[in-house]
């Protein structure tokens, strides 16, 4: 959860994963309800100035490399922003 400031994300909490959700060494499914619970009421209790800002998660690997997942992720999140994923791929990593 957190804020859009410009070309800036401000980050302010996120959640940790839930009894409901799936979880494997190559994978990780947010099934558990409880994630939106907690965007609904941080997004209610801001007046709508707190928002889903994206999805973090490690790699278990040498040289982290961004799966096909993650840049649909990416560009999902960024596009109603105009910018292009790759313009932050580097930052991310």
């Amino acid at each position: 959860m957190g804020r859009y400031r410009g070309p800036h994300v401000e980050v302010l909490k996120c959640t940790t994963p839930m009894p409901e959700d799936r979880r494997t060494r190559f994978g990780f499914v947010r099934q558990d309800k409880g994630h939106q619970e907690i965007a609904s009421r941080d997004w209610f209790e801001s007046g709508g100035a707190v928002n889903f800002v994206g999805e973090w998660h490690t790699h278990p690997e040498r040289h982290p490399t961004p799966s096909w997942v993650d840049r649909r992720s990416w560009r999902k999140q960024l596009r109603p922003f105009g910018v292009h994923h790759s313009r932050y791929s580097r930052d991310v990593l």
